[in-house]
């Protein structure tokens, strides 16, 4: 069996469980290696969401600084933030250069990629909680706003999911057409309306109680159940219209 030999320093931070790096100090000495030493013998739950980083950037021929540059990234910047920070704000504001800023980009896009729902079976919706965590990891860390519809089946099982509108969503430039075209085209009897909030509160503006409204009535004409609109904020926070406001749309 390999043994490792560390420092007195080195030996609190292996066995330090559950603390982040930015609430208690790295040892001076500490490297990538003894990170991957310590993964290697107490696993990836110990380790601080910099000291992970460290280990994804960390390696090839790194730098010393690598830990240091990932305390100070994660003293900034949340996980959740690392999912809509510029590619330019990591290669050049935090000094990571273009081929690091790329491998970062590239393990949280992954990340988000795990949360999605599995592909294997069509993905039904039976609350608007559903809805929200269906599209959450694409929609809640946006820095604006998106319009997506979930074109439903007769089990309220999703068609297809489509986003229709980037940018602010008011009455003057949303076209309804649009939005019930693919279900009449793909014989959907229900959609869902999903949009965002930038600003990370899903409390509804007026001009969204004026567009669910608008959308109530068109649905009518095409004898289309508009399920419900769900806004999406951040830290996994949804409006459901539908329950809010349920004389409007149910």
């Amino acid at each position: 069996m390999t043994e490792f030999h560390y420092d007195q320093a080195t030996q609190h931070s292996l066995w330090t469980k559950g603390v982040d790096a930015t609430e208690s100090p790295q040892p001076s000495r500490a490297t990538v290696k003894h990170l991957r030493e310590r993964l290697q013998v107490s696993g990836a739950s110990v380790l601080s969401n910099a000291d992970l980083l460290t280990i994804v950037l960390g390696t090839g021929p790194s730098p010393p600084s690598i830990i240091r540059q990932m305390q100070a990234l994660l003293a900034s910047t949340s996980l959740q933030e690392l999912l809509r920070i510029d590619f330019g704000e990591l290669s050049t504001t935090h000094q990571l250069g273009d081929a690091k800023a790329a491998q970062l980009q590239a393990v949280v896009e992954l990340a988000r990629r795990l949360t999605l729902p599995h592909d294997t079976q069509r993905y039904q919706v039976l609350s608007p909680a559903d809805a929200a965590n269906l599209v959450q990891a694409e929609m809640s860390f946006l820095d604006h706003e998106e319009l997506r519809v979930l074109f439903l089946d007769t089990k309220n099982g999703i068609v297809a999911n489509i986003r229709l509108y980037q940018g602010t969503i008011n009455s003057s430039v949303l076209r309804v057409a649009e939005i019930f075209r693919p279900a009449v085209t793909r014989n959907c009897p229900g959609i869902l309306i999903c949009h965002n909030h930038p600003s990370g509160y899903p409390t509804p503006s007026p001009e969204d109680e004026q567009v669910t409204q608008k959308l109530v009535e068109v649905a009518k004409l095409f004898d289309i159940d508009l399920v419900d609109h769900v806004i999406i904020g951040h830290n996994h926070r949804f409006v459901s219209l539908k329950e809010r406001f349920a004389l409007v749309i149910g």
